[in-house]
């Protein structure tokens, strides 16, 4: 904060200077427009098929759904859970 002294027009920096300001009264955006807002500052890229080796380090453009469900079966006995033994003491 820029202060100037009583004597002459020299001025001084007061880092501990208070600037008091009438409040901004803002009105809150929606939900649309504030993603509106963040999706205008970005262009779209577009797309390509590549192969799986050369898809490291890339993101998906789509959803990618397996074409078989594995295991084919519920196989909840071999899906288990780890437990500490002091924890179920």
């Amino acid at each position: 904060m820029w202060a100037t002294k009583s004597k002459g027009s020299k001025k001084t920096f007061n880092p501990g200077a208070v600037v008091r300001c009438a409040p901004v009264r803002r009105r809150m955006i929606s939900v649309e427009e504030a993603r509106g807002r963040i999706l205008a500052a970005f262009d779209p890229v577009g797309h390509e098929t590549v192969s799986v080796a050369e898809g490291w380090n890339r993101v998906l453009a789509t959803e990618l759904r397996a074409r078989l469900t594995q295991p084919p079966a519920d196989m909840s006995a071999m899906d288990g859970y780890a437990v500490r033994a002091a924890d179920e003491a």
